[in-house]
């Protein structure tokens, strides 16, 4: 509908970690998340990624780390890593 704003929802925060299995486990002993997903290879990103989330939460935690030296991730996880990014699910852009 014209005129209509889409909503705006928050689909996962991006997280840059060192090792992915060490981070999952502290977070869902911790914070109480849980996985839900296997640890995936994203070629694009060069990265890669695993989900987490929170019973009864909208949104997910992304756990993301370099998939090798060479990755555009490698740079910033020397840096100390953390937050990386916001993902929003949107309707129409």
């Amino acid at each position: 509908m014209p005129g209509t704003a889409s909503p705006f929802l928050l689909h996962h925060i991006g997280f840059l970690v060192r090792d992915i299995p060490t981070e999952a486990q502290d977070f869902v002993s911790r914070l109480g998340y849980v996985i839900e997903s296997d640890v995936i290879e994203d070629p694009v990103q060069t990265a890669y990624v695993q989900f987490l989330r929170q019973p009864g939460a909208a949104s997910w935690l992304e756990l993301v780390t370099p998939n090798d030296e060479d990755s555009k991730l490698t740079n910033v996880l020397r840096k100390g890593g953390g937050l990386h990014h916001l993902c929003y699910e949107v309707g129409d852009i």
